[in-house]
């Protein structure tokens, strides 16, 4: 009798633990998969697949999580059915979409043309700009056109003020003086690089997107052609409608901006310093068949092809 009791006593424990430890493997199960959602990253964005892929290739390599790619294009329902914590927003209408739709998220930025000219959103942590580094910008300028000495851009000031401030003090570094013809609408820039063509050695079309109208790109390869001074920008797409060259951020290094952001914040719960960076990394594109037009001499070791230049003939 008492053999069985203790038998059945044994067994009875046994059962106990076994219930305990299926509650508490359930409980486990439960908090992994809560990390595992946590862990994911929505990327929405507005640019091509090669873009994206560098961008997160770059985040990648400093906050090493499971990224998921949604085009702006797709919608908000799309956006809404992918949300996650923390969310990467690549361009305007990303981070429109963004903003609108997922205010219970982190929201990060990339590509975002002078973002001071942004009211960003109360769960907006930071990000990095579209337009590279003002002084990593002047440097590669500088090495293309090593005689300039006047860089003339057109501008709206209720648009881009605060951020042709820190391209003017940059440009002082390098022996340019940046030339501003500021009008009060974009409808009126036509007026402002007509302007500049006779007061500067370079036009460079500037930080605000918002200037970069067909009408207002034909006038910058007008007067590119016509007064034969250079032209240049800070997009591939811009410079194939009659730039000379494009200093365009590189967007690997747009993405380890973008990374670090979030795996501080993930550790710290806020970011130190400024929460818009720029990209350190350049890319230079040279238009040859507009250094053919305008007749430059441009120093051969920029025309060199290679991972940080890129020549096209359009």
């Amino acid at each position: 009798m008492k053999i069985c009791y203790y038998i059945k006593k044994q067994e009875g424990m046994r059962n106990i633990k076994n219930h305990i430890n299926s509650k508490v493997f359930f409980l486990v199960f439960i908090l992994l998969l809560s990390v595992t959602v946590y862990s994911k990253v929505l990327v929405v964005h507005d640019s091509d697949a090669k873009t994206v892929e560098k961008i997160v290739a770059g985040m990648k390599s400093i906050y090493s999580e499971e990224y998921v790619l949604v085009a702006a294009k797709d919608g908000a329902d799309k956006v809404k059915a992918a949300k996650t914590d923390f969310v990467v927003a690549l361009g305007k209408n990303s981070y429109k979409l963004c903003t609108e739709n997922l205010s219970g998220s982190k929201i990060f930025f990339g590509m975002l043309s002078n973002p001071y000219s942004f009211t960003l959103s109360s769960n907006t942590i930071g990000g990095a700009s579209f337009e590279p580094d003002p002084e990593y910008f002047f440097n590669k300028l500088k090495k293309v056109f090593p005689k300039a000495t006047k860089v003339g851009v057109p501008f709206v000031p209720a648009n881009s003020q605060k951020i042709i401030d820190k391209y003017k003090a940059a440009a002082s570094k390098y022996d340019l003086t940046l030339i501003t013809e500021s009008v009060e609408s974009t409808a009126k820039i036509p007026i402002a690089i007509k302007a500049l063509a006779s007061k500067c050695d370079i036009i460079w079309g500037g930080p605000d997107a918002a200037i970069f109208s067909t009408v207002n790109l034909q006038i910058f390869a007008q007067t590119s052609f016509t007064k034969k001074i250079p032209v240049v920008f800070n997009s591939m797409k811009n410079i194939e409608k009659g730039g000379t060259i494009s200093i365009l951020s590189e967007y690997s290094n747009t993405g380890t901006i973008i990374g670090k952001m979030m795996k501080e914040y993930k550790a710290n719960g806020s970011l130190s310093g400024s929460n818009i960076k720029y990209p350190l990394k350049t890319i230079l594109v040279v238009n040859m068949k507009t250094v053919g037009q305008l007749k430059l001499a441009l120093p051969s070791d920029v025309l060199k092809p290679g991972p940080t230049t890129i020549i096209i003939f359009k």
